[in-house]
C-alpha cells in the first residue's frame, strides 16, 4: 500500500517492494520510529542502518526548529541483484502547528548502484495559500547543505 503524502501525491511503501517468502528479503518493518535502530549497535539490524545516523543526526537538527521530529517508519532491509545487502525506508514526522510534514525516503532498488535520498515536505491543504504548492522534493544532500527557509517555499 502506497504512503500517502497529500491528496494528490503517493510514494511507495517499501515494505510492500519485496515480499517476506522472497528469498532476498531479509527484514521489514512499519511502526512507530526508534533512533536506536540508527544508533543502538546492540540493535540486530543497526549494522544496516548506522550508515545513515549522520544524515539522522543532521535532520533533526535541521528540523527541531520547525518543531517537527519523528514518528513512523516504513523499513526495508534486502539483497539486491549483486547479492549486496540494502536498505530502504521511509521516516515521517508528526505534522507542525503550520501544516507541515517531512518524509525523509531512502530508496534502492534490486539493480547494483541504485537509488535516492531524498526529502518530501508537504503541507496540509488547508495551509496552503492561493499559488503555492502543497508539496516539495529535494536530494537529502541539497537539504542538508542549503540554509533555505523552507517554510516560505510551501
Amino acid at each position: 500500500m502506497k504512503i500517502q503524502l497529500t491528496k494528490k501525491s503517493k510514494i511507495n511503501n517499501p515494505v510492500d517492494f519485496i515480499p517476506i517468502d522472497d528469498p532476498s528479503h531479509i527484514y521489514s518493518f512499519e511502526g512507530e520510529f526508534n533512533e536506536e535502530l540508527f544508533t543502538n549497535s546492540n540493535l540486530e539490524y543497526n549494522y544496516y542502518l548506522k550508515h545513515q545516523a549522520t544524515n539522522l543526526n543532521n535532520l533533526k537538527n535541521k528540523i527541531v526548529n520547525l518543531n517537527l521530529n519523528f514518528e513512523n517508519i516504513w523499513l526495508l532491509i534486502f539483497k539486491n541483484d549483486a547479492d549486496r545487502i540494502c536498505t530502504s525506508f521511509v521516516i515521517k514526522t508528526n505534522t507542525n502547528n503550520e501544516g507541515l510534514t517531512l518524509y525523509w525516503r531512502k530508496y534502492m532498488s534490486k539493480a547494483e548502484g541504485s537509488g535516492q535520498n531524498d526529502i518530501f515536505l508537504t503541507r496540509s491543504e488547508e495551509f496552503v495559500k492561493e499559488g503555492c504548492i502543497d508539496k516539495i522534493k529535494v536530494q537529502l544532500t541539497n537539504f542538508l547543505k542549503n540554509n533555505i527557509n523552507i517554510v516560505n517555499i510551501l
